[in-house]
């Protein structure tokens, strides 16, 4: 079985699962690139990738002729961004397995419904795709919901994500230190945007001051709201309990998250992913996780490998989190849960062992129960 996975630049997020892919099917896995990698993501962190298996597709007339050829014929297509010329040809010849991967398509509501992209795809399913064996990936738990809005794709969504490397840890050593710790320190990461609501963090550091309970914000990031943010903290006289530390490597934000007791991800519903909460997860941090992100309710169980809490419901956020600073016993027990989760299931290894097995088993008709985690049935929500 051959694989392919089309999709703008390999980044980050995508090259474990691509060298897993590439391993598992001894080297029957190609990764076309649609674009090159531009200078806004390069200063985001973004890298380019030199693998076997990358096929640049803009870097000549040949690449992109071949790449239509593997599109068309290819016995395992995954569709990612900027695709869908690449998707066009293969669902119009028809009769190939294909697999969408996105994240939620209504992140505005309503008003997406005119976003050019969606209508392209829509008309491609209902003109040619609804009888084909075309297939979601969900970046998001709450992409089989759009999707049912517009009638489309109910009962072929299947719980995907972005996967990152899951570091092996002496779980038992770092518990061990967080424990001796003098205060409880309280991490938070994300670019400075509304959506993402670093405010939620300078309300929550004046109601824990409120409590007296004995803590430290850090807040690692930059955007638009940071000078914002920083004169919130000035008039609320917080300067000595939460602190912005600007952009920071990635290795350096796995140290700090490793030292931190709890992690907030107050991110609303234009969180398609938030690859930060799995890494969070990775480092053996209690999460505290807003409900409406996308990657939220595939990764939490409340009360087991996390907190989950509404942005709508006023003190959501601090009773969630003092409820964690005075049950120490169970904010350990959700910090070691998160690690498992994410170093036996949410991780590039298993998912590409899921997406073969689910894509096999598709291939020759049969059932694939996969009960939990990649490759499982996407309820909708």
């Amino acid at each position: 079985m051959e694989i392919a996975f089309f999709t703008n630049s390999l980044n980050h997020h995508q090259v474990g699962l691509a060298d897993e892919l590439y391993h598992l099917t001894e080297g029957k896995y190609m990764l076309i690139e649609t674009q090159t990698l531009n200078e806004e993501r390069r200063k985001m962190g973004f890298m380019s990738y030199n693998r076997p298996y990358v096929l640049k597709a803009y870097a000549s007339d040949e690449n992109q002729h071949r790449a239509y050829d593997i599109a068309r014929n290819v016995d395992v297509a995954i569709m990612g961004a900027s695709s869908f010329p690449y998707l066009e040809a293969r669902i119009k010849k028809g009769g190939k397995l294909t697999f969408s991967f996105s994240e939620r398509w209504l992140k505005q509501g309503a008003k997406n419904i005119l976003s050019p992209r969606l209508l392209q795809q829509m008309k491609l399913y209902y003109l040619y795709g609804r009888n084909q064996p075309w297939y979601i990936l969900s970046a998001s738990a709450y992409l089989p919901y759009d999707y049912n809005l517009l009638r489309a794709f109910r009962g072929k969504c299947y719980k995907w994500g972005y996967f990152i490397p899951v570091r092996q840890i002496d779980i038992n050593s770092l518990l061990l230190t967080k424990r001796n710790a003098e205060k409880i320190k309280i991490l938070w990461v994300a670019r400075y945007l509304g959506w993402k609501h670093p405010e939620q963090m300078v309300l929550l550091a004046y109601q824990l001051q409120q409590h007296g309970v004995d803590f430290e914000i850090n807040m690692v990031g930059t955007g638009y709201m940071y000078g914002a943010i920083e004169k919130e903290i000035l008039r609320l006289n917080l300067s000595d309990s939460i602190h912005q530390l600007g952009n920071m490597s990635n290795s350096d934000v796995i140290n700090l998250m490793q030292n931190h007791h709890i992690f907030c991800f107050t991110s609303d519903r234009n969180e398609g992913w938030g690859a930060v909460l799995g890494e969070a997860m990775s480092n053996a941090c209690s999460v505290v996780a807003s409900i409406t992100a996308g990657a939220t309710p595939f990764l939490i169980q409340d009360y087991v490998n996390g907190l989950l809490f509404d942005l709508s419901k006023k003190d959501d956020l601090v009773n969630k989190v003092i409820k964690l600073i005075e049950n120490p016993q169970m904010r350990e027990s959700i910090s070691r849960n998160s690690y498992y989760t994410m170093q036996n299931l949410w991780n590039p290894h298993n998912a590409a062992e899921k997406f073969i097995q689910l894509a096999e088993s598709l291939l020759q008709g049969t059932e694939c129960e996969i009960l939990d985690g990649p490759c499982s049935i996407a309820e909708i929500l």
